[in-house]
């Protein structure tokens, strides 16, 4: 017989076998439905806020005042309690007590109200007003929306523990590096 580069045919056995493709386990499956129904969970989790407006304790009814006296009164309440809505409740979390002096954020501009221009003994009477009904369940609303600040709360967490695990590595390696260096002079 004679030999012929061609003779030789390719068959099926020469070439690897590819596997038959796999599908996605049950398990990983399993997980990424957790994973998106915690994220879901945590994302809407209730969330209390201030009443968007004041309990009738806040505002001062005091029947021996007149007309006049109660508009203004009334302006300056809902002023304070405005300022509480937007300021005081995102940094004082609710059933914990408030400070004893008004922080700096308590405060109203007198010339958007229209009000006297000394304020001070008014912000600390408001002030004194929003200490009593800050722990009051009704004082606080449960709202539920979609609020992923857990989540980027966790990912700076995990960024700062990070930085601080690199930079205690970095030190320990130029503290051995120094070590080596001396103990090979001496």
């Amino acid at each position: 017989m004679k030999y012929s580069p061609y003779s030789q045919s390719l068959d099926e056995d020469s070439f690897p076998k590819k596997e038959p493709r796999r599908k996605p386990s049950l398990l990983k499956w399993l997980l990424t439905i957790g994973f998106c129904v915690f994220f879901v969970y945590r994302s809407t989790l209730p969330v209390l806020r201030l009443q968007s407006n004041p309990p009738p304790e806040f505002i001062d009814h005091s029947p021996n005042e007149g007309h006049n006296r109660k508009q203004p009164e009334k302006r300056l309440a809902l002023a304070y309690w405005d300022v509480a809505v937007h300021s005081i409740q995102m940094k004082y979390p609710p059933k914990k007590s408030l400070p004893a002096t008004p922080p700096p954020e308590f405060r109203i501009d007198s010339k958007l109200t229209e009000l006297p221009d000394n304020l001070d003994a008014d912000r600390a009477y408001y002030w004194h007003r929003l200490r009593n009904l800050w722990n009051e369940q009704r004082t606080w609303q449960v709202s539920y929306g979609w609020n992923t600040d857990w989540f980027t709360d966790y990912l700076g967490d995990a960024e700062q523990y990070a930085s601080q695990s690199l930079q205690q590595f970095v030190q320990g390696v130029r503290y051995w590096r120094d070590e080596l260096g001396q103990t090979s002079i001496s």
